[in-house]
């Protein structure tokens, strides 16, 4: 079996065989018994050179990014209490694509086209969870691999093209599905909540087909104290990697928690990270940010206070269409906390009309 295993070795180049080390040293240490597709990925990013290198920059495959989809893959903890396994065994598909090669040995740009051969394999399963296509990486890779021609030119730009249903902004509105602003409660920006030294309003509304969205302000006041406001206010959770963990959410103080639902049942919060652009449908509902921006404000006068704005856009999906919702907002590094209720029916009258046209 060894000199097997040796014999395969034999067939790959010095960058692939690097990629095979890094990837075998990652499945011991993670306390996986055995290497596959996914750990052989992560190495051939880890060691990438040249038309490597060049795939895993367009596709922004990094090592941090494809470490956390192998934990998030494999669900395995890092048991720090016992020492790794010396060379975990070769899973049947990560073997396969070793002994692709033929009689030639096999570059890393090969070896990356031969372990997503195979859809069901563990680094096809890694890319999706990164919001990546396969496909189209394997495509990449072949062409790097093969060299490139005229047809293949072509085909590639195919398979890239964006100009399809396929891959849809499904938690936010497309940028060309119309959107109807609606009037808020009182003709102007409704407040939510107010604090010794901020104040959140309500400042913007509107209905799509498909979800809700809304603008939250986030305001200092002139009164502020001084010792207010010394942590920036984020709005969506840290996110935090731990070592053989993969990557978690941290809900610090400085994170405005913003929540929209039912004020008696199922609600959507920001307590996750939400990547708004992938070409798969949602399997839940899901609160989305848009994109937020910051502005201080200081005058040449030290009788005047400085003065700070946070603004956010937020997406709800789907859109509520019964009962009523609540838009909330909680800001425990300045005590801000609030609300305001919505009619939902309202909302969803309004969506009917605009799909109706």
């Amino acid at each position: 079996m060894e000199g097997s295993r040796d014999e395969t070795d034999e067939t790959l180049d010095a960058v692939a065989r690097r990629a095979l080390d890094v990837a075998e040293g990652m499945a011991a240490v993670t306390g996986d018994e055995r290497c596959g597709t996914e750990h052989l990925l992560f190495g051939l990013v880890v060691t990438a050179e040249g038309d490597v290198a060049e795939i895993a920059r367009l596709f922004a495959l990094d090592r941090l990014r494809v470490e956390r989809a192998v934990h998030l893959l494999r669900e395995r903890s890092c048991d720090m209490t016992r020492p790794p396994a010396a060379t975990p065994a070769r899973s049947p598909r990560l073997t396969v694509a070793l002994e692709s090669g033929g009689r030639g040995r096999l570059t890393p740009a090969e070896l990356l086209a031969a372990i997503l051969a195979d859809a069901r394999s563990g680094a096809c399963a890694c890319l999706r969870l990164l919001g990546v296509r396969p496909g189209e990486v394997r495509r990449l890779a072949e062409v790097a691999a093969a060299g490139l021609g005229h047809g293949d030119v072509e085909s590639l730009i195919a398979a890239l093209d964006r100009r399809t249903d396929l891959h849809r902004p499904w938690w936010g509105p497309a940028p060309a599905e119309p959107v109807r602003a609606l009037p808020l409660p009182g003709g102007g920006p409704v407040e939510l909540a107010r604090s010794a030294s901020a104040v959140g309003r309500l400042s913007g509304l509107v209905v799509g087909g498909e979800g809700l969205g809304f603008t939250l302000t986030v305001e200092s006041l002139p009164d502020a104290p001084a010792s207010s406001w010394l942590l920036a206010p984020r709005w969506q959770p840290r996110e935090v990697l731990v070592p053989g963990d993969g990557a978690r959410e941290r809900l610090d103080p400085e994170l405005v928690i913003v929540a929209v639902g039912d004020p008696a049942g199922p609600r959507v919060t920001n307590h996750r990270l939400r990547h708004r652009f992938v070409h798969e449908a949602p399997t839940g509902g899901a609160l989305v940010l848009l994109g937020h921006t910051s502005a201080v404000e200081r005058r040449n006068d030290r009788r005047c206070p400085t003065r700070r704005v946070e603004v956010s856009d937020w997406w709800v999906w789907p859109l509520p269409r019964r009962g009523e919702i609540r838009i909330g907002l909680s800001w425990s590094a300045e005590a801000l906390t609030g609300s305001v209720r919505l009619d939902a029916a309202l909302l969803g009258e309004h969506a009917s009309r605009l799909a109706s046209r």
